[in-house]
């Protein structure tokens, strides 16, 4: 049974769901690193998703009325943390699914963390994983919310 503006995901093919999940995505990175910016773009761009890269989590006050739905958060960001910058994106952007990451470990224990916040993923593990992470936990979210729609 479908409801009018809901697609009912048992009614899509697996390439439709991935399609309506791509269709939806919207991405931000927030790493003052230059060079880990340039190359996730580039990564995004190649897969088609929508990628903002901001250096400083202060550059978020200019984004606002642009819509993200998904985060990828240094957690060393000089002046604030992971977990600051997490806080406040969730405050700014309702739904957002967060992964932050870090050259280094994590410090701050999990029950600490917002709850937009799915993950931790070290950079040593690569852009590309990072970004297939973010994605399936965004995707993870975006059908659960789905789900609970159609109940």
């Amino acid at each position: 049974m479908s409801t009018p503006g809901i697609s009912n995901s048992d009614d899509l093919s697996p390439k439709e769901k991935i399609a309506e999940l791509r269709a939806s995505l919207r991405l931000l990175c927030v790493d003052d690193d230059p060079s880990f910016g340039r190359i996730m773009a580039k990564i995004a761009k190649g897969s088609r998703i929508p990628f903002t890269h901001l250096k400083t989590a202060e550059e978020i006050i200019s984004t606002e009325s642009r819509t993200f739905n998904v985060a990828i958060v240094d957690c060393d960001l000089g002046v604030t943390n992971g977990i600051d910058t997490a806080k406040y994106l969730e405050h700014c952007f309702k739904d957002i699914v967060i992964i932050l990451v870090s050259q280094s470990e994590l410090e701050v224990p999990k029950w600490e963390w917002p709850g937009c916040v799915k993950g931790f993923i070290g950079k040593e593990k690569g852009h590309r994983f990072i970004l297939a992470s973010a994605i399936h936990a965004y995707g993870v979210s975006y059908w659960a919310k789905k789900a609970d729609q159609l109940r």
